[in-house]
């Protein structure tokens, strides 16, 4: 955990990065979301955890809701990101809020592991029901 930690506050640190925090009522970190506005080819969204106590809550939503916003508020209009092929759940979920499949892709940190890689093309699918 020390060098998972190490490496979010490094990222975090990167210029147009967006790092969002949920916390529950008693002000505990409930989730977070990491996304690279500024990437090629398009915004990434490197990152979006929830405890496991608390997924199924909205607490997923309203991150990915919010980051899109983020994005947008900087100028872009789109947005992808990679789901560990076979995680069922977390492709379901994005798919559930509009994430269209767009193919597979390396993960570029471990050989033989790819991404099932997301996209909104357009943002406001994600956006204009967020208020």
């Amino acid at each position: 955990p020390a060098r998972e930690l190490a490496a979010l506050r490094e990222a975090a640190a990167e210029p147009n990065t967006v790092l969002l925090v949920a916390q529950d009522a008693a002000g505990q970190i409930a989730g977070f979301s990491l996304a690279f506005p500024a990437r090629a080819p398009e915004p990434l969204l490197e990152s979006l955890h929830v405890l496991r106590e608390l997924q199924s809550r909205g607490v997923g939503t309203l991150l990915l809701r919010a980051t899109a916003a983020a994005i947008q508020g900087r100028g872009y209009t789109s947005m992808r990101l990679g789901v560990i092929a076979g995680n069922a759940g977390a492709a379901r979920f994005y798919q559930r809020l509009g994430g269209a499949f767009a193919g597979l892709e390396p993960t570029g940190w471990a050989e033989g592991v790819w991404h099932e890689v997301y996209r909104w093309p357009d943002l406001s699918v994600l956006t204009r029901d967020a208020a």
